[in-house]
C-alpha cells in the first residue's frame, strides 16, 4: 500500500474504523473486510510496512512524519530504505561529488531507523519481480 507522505490516508482509515464500529454498534451491519482492514495492517505477521525515501532533506522529513503518523495508528514500520543514493558510486563530477556530501546527514538519520537499507542509483530501473528479486539478493549477500 502506498500512501501520501503525510499519512492522512492511514489516519482516514483509522477514523473510518471508528465510524464503522459506531455503525456496527447502532445497526449491527459492517462488512468483514472493512472491520478487519486496520487490524491486518497493524499485524506484523500479515503486513510489513517499508518506508522508502531519498537521501535528501524533504523526503526524509516527510518519511519521518509518515512514520510518526503510522505509530499513532499503531502501525510499526518494518524497515527503512534509502533509494537512489550516489554515496557508493565513483563520481568525478563536482555536482555529483557535492550531492554525495549532501547525502551524508540523511543517510546517518535513516541509519538509526528500523532495518535501514541503502540502494544506490541504478542506471536501469529494476522493473518486475525478477529484477527486484535480483536487487534484493545483491543487498543480502
Amino acid at each position: 500500500m502506498d500512501t501520501a507522505p503525510t499519512g492522512h490516508t492511514l489516519l482516514l482509515l483509522d477514523a473510518t474504523e471508528s465510524y464503522h464500529r459506531e455503525l456496527e454498534r447502532s445497526t449491527g451491519l459492517v462488512p468483514e473486510a472493512v472491520r478487519e482492514l486496520l487490524p491486518k495492517l497493524r499485524d506484523p505477521k500479515q503486513t510489513h510496512v517499508i518506508i522508502t525515501t531519498l537521501p535528501e532533506a524533504t523526503p526524509v522529513y516527510e518519511a519521518e512524519r509518515l512514520a510518526s503518523d503510522l505509530e499513532r495508528a499503531t502501525i510499526r514500520p518494518f524497515a527503512w530504505v534509502v533509494n537512489q543514493s550516489f554515496t557508493t558510486l565513483e563520481v568525478t563530477s563536482k555536482l555529483l561529488t557535492a550531492k554525495v556530501a549532501n547525502e551524508v546527514p540523511w543517510l546517518e538519520s535513516v541509519s538509526t531507523k528500523s532495518r535501514p537499507t541503502m540502494l544506490e542509483w541504478q542506471e536501469r530501473l529494476p522493473v518486475g519481480y525478477a529484477a527486484l528479486s535480483q536487487l534484493v539478493k545483491e543487498k543480502i549477500q
